[in-house]
C-alpha cells in the first residue's frame, strides 16, 4: 500500500521544518512505519528517519550524540509535532548499516519513502563492520527487553496487594519484553519480523532461521499467559544463546548484570 496523500504532504512539511533547524546537517528523510505503509490509524505516530552528514574531520556520532541531536531538532519545531517521532543516523551510519537486517537504517532504505534530499557533500566514511553493526542492534534490542521487564515487574509487584493476577498492563509489558528478547535473536539470525507478527508470528520466523534456539525460547512460553517471571526466563536464555558469539559478550555485560539480580516475583 502507498502513503495516504495527507500523510504524504505533512511528511513532507515536517521534512522541510527539520531541514530548516537542521544547522545545514541533514541530507535525507525518510517516512517509516504504519504511516509509510499506509496502515496508519487516526492516533499512529509519524515516524521520520533523518539523515545528517559531518564534516569529514567530525569525530564520529554514535547513539549518545543522535540522540542529543533528535531533541535539540524536536525541540524547535512546533508542538504540533506531539505525534512526530524521529529517529536521526549520519550518513556514515547508513553506510555501514544499511544492509544490516532489522537495523534502522535497513528499515528506512527498505519500507522509507524519501520525503526530503539534499545531495552528500563527502562520501561516507564506514568504520565498522557489518558485524560489528549487527552485534549492536541484537545488543541493542535486549537492552529494550529489559525495561520492558521492568515494567511488567513494576506492575506486578505494586498491584499485588489490589489484585492476585497480573493486570493487563503487566501482561502486555511482559510480552513486548518477550518480543523484543526474540527480535534480538532474529537480527543475529539476519531476519526481520514485526511487532504486529506477534509472538507466535515472530517465533515462526525464528524456527525458519534458527529452530535450535527457537525451540529453548518456546519452551518458556508453553504455560500461558506471559508473565514477568516467565518474561526474564526468556531474557535469560536469549542472553545465553546470544553469548555463545563470544565477539558480541562485551556488548552484553550489562544486561548480563542485570539479569543474574535476584527478584521477586510475584507469580
Amino acid at each position: 500500500m502507498a502513503p495516504a496523500p495527507e500523510d504524504l504532504i505533512l511528511a513532507h512539511e515536517w521534512a522541510q521544518a527539520i531541514a530548516d533547524v537542521g544547522c545545514g546537517r541533514v541530507r535525507r528523510v525518510l517516512m517509516i512505519g504504519s504511516r509509510a505503509r499506509g496502515t496508519a490509524r487516526s492516533d499512529s505516530d509519524t515516524d521520520l528517519v533523518v539523515m545528517v552528514e559531518l564534516p569529514a574531520n567530525a569525530p564520529p556520532w554514535r547513539s549518545p550524540e543522535c540522540s542529543i541531536e533528535r531533541d535539540r531538532i524536536r525541540g524547535q519545531l512546533p508542538t504540533t509535532a506531539s505525534k512526530l517521532e524521529l529517529t536521526v543516523r549520519t550518513s556514515d551510519q547508513f553506510a555501514e548499516a544499511q544492509d544490516v537486517v532489522g537495523s534502522m537504517e535497513w528499515l528506512a532504505v527498505v519500507e522509507g519513502v524519501e520525503v526530503y534530499r539534499r545531495p552528500l557533500l563527502r562520501k561516507p566514511t564506514v568504520r565498522r563492520s557489518a558485524t560489528q553493526v549487527r552485534h549492536e542492534y541484537a545488543a541493542g534490542w535486549l537492552t529494550h527487553a529489559l525495561h520492558a521487564l521492568g515494567a511488567a515487574i513494576a506492575y506486578e509487584t505494586s498491584t499485588v496487594m489490589q489484585a492476585p493476577r497480573a493486570p493487563p498492563g503487566a501482561q502486555h509489558a511482559a510480552q513486548a519484553a518477550v518480543m523484543r528478547a526474540i527480535t534480538a535473536l532474529l537480527i543475529q539470525n539476519g531476519v526481520w519480523a514485526s511487532k504486529h507478527d506477534g509472538i507466535d508470528g515472530i517465533l515462526k520466523r525464528l524456527t525458519e532461521a534458527d529452530p535450535a534456539s527457537a525451540a529453548e525460547v518456546e519452551f518458556h512460553l508453553r504455560s500461558p499467559p506471559v508473565s514477568a517471571r516467565t518474561a526474564h526466563a526468556v531474557l535469560v536464555n536469549v542472553l545465553q544463546i546470544l553469548a555463545r558469539d563470544r565477539e558480541i559478550l562485551p556488548r552484553l555485560r550489562a544486561a548480563q548484570q542485570r539479569l543474574s539480580q535476584p527478584i521477586l516475583f510475584v507469580s
